[in-house]
């Protein structure tokens, strides 16, 4: 009874953590803030159904969707587009050997968001996508204060 039990929890705990056998859809394109590329910043597209994928943009504002390995996309479906970027003022800062410095204060002092804190919660984010095909020409608009 002991080992159905377990067989059984371990059966329910692999199923809810999602399948390898998902069919991703490779997904890339930019992110501008008021028509100029954001860089460094966090996309996440967050799935109807729980699972979630992520990017970090490059310089030019570019990025492709990771949900399991690097740039192998992200489900089929709806999702719900948050982007977040935000800067630290104070806080550990580089020595110059550009490593971090914990002799300077650890707590921020202040914290800028880069790109509108509207934009960082799947909950608050007026953005949303219905993924159907692989493109890499998906652009994220957003609108400064």
């Amino acid at each position: 009874m002991k080992r159905s039990l377990l067989s059984a929890m371990t059966a329910v705990a692999i199923a809810g953590c999602g399948s390898n056998s998902e069919k991703l859809i490779a997904i890339g394109g930019v992110v501008e803030l008021d028509g100029k590329p954001v860089a460094k910043a966090a996309v996440m597209l967050h799935h109807d159904a729980g699972r979630t994928a992520y990017a970090i943009t490059a310089e030019d504002g570019t990025f492709k969707m990771t949900t399991r390995e690097p740039g192998d996309g992200a489900l089929a479906g709806r999702h719900t587009v948050t982007v977040s970027l935000t800067l630290q003022e104070g806080g550990v800062q580089p020595d110059a050997n550009n490593l971090e410095d914990y002799s300077h204060p650890i707590a921020a002092e202040k914290l800028i968001h880069v790109v509108p804190a509207i934009y960082n919660n799947p909950k608050t984010s007026p953005l949303a996508f219905v993924i159907e095909k692989p493109t890499n020409a998906l652009k994220i608009e957003l609108k400064g204060k």
